[in-house]
């Protein structure tokens, strides 16, 4: 774990990121501590969970499937496929809908399904083979906090098998 700056200090004080904390809970039914998925592929899906610290209302939550190589992108990364629920998405089924309001210790488990090309084909974005450990893949989910300047996030990288 990298230590905080300065802006990452005041985006967890002045933000969603306290009002909220994210936990993957599973992807592609695996444990979240050792995804992998097959370069033939083309998504991953799973489930996080979102936990209420401070009262506040969730809008919904915006997920992406992106790549990062140090060398070429640097620590943000590129998004390949992004997909976005909220009030306009409702989903049926559920026994909540956003815009959603939670109290503290309040839990509600969302799910995501990012799919695109094949997973093996981003590779070629880089100009290097399907596994080179210089390419990392990761799912990136923000859930919109009402209000917050800097919304709650978090990251699950995952390996990709030839």
């Amino acid at each position: 774990m990298k230590p905080m700056g300065f802006f990452d200090k005041v985006k967890t004080f002045a933000g969603g990121a306290s009002m909220l904390s994210i936990e993957f809970v599973e992807v592609e039914r695996q444990d979240p501590r050792g995804v992998s998925v097959p370069a033939g592929d083309s998504g991953v899906k799973g489930k996080f969970r979102v936990t209420c610290n401070k009262p506040c209302t969730v809008l919904g939550h915006i997920d992406e499937l992106r790549t990062r190589c140090q060398a070429k992108d640097g620590e943000i990364g590129t998004a390949q496929v992004s997909d976005e629920s909220d009030a306009s998405t409702e989903v049926t089924g559920r026994d909540w809908q956003f815009p959603l309001d939670m109290k503290p210790g309040d839990a509600v488990d969302m799910w995501f399904m990012l799919y695109g090309d094949e997973l093996g084909s981003y590779y070629a974005k880089y100009g290097v083979p399907v596994g080179d450990p210089s390419v990392e893949f990761f799912v990136k989910v923000t859930v919109d906090v009402k209000g917050s300047p800097f919304d709650p996030e978090a990251e699950l990288t995952f390996k990709i098998t030839p």
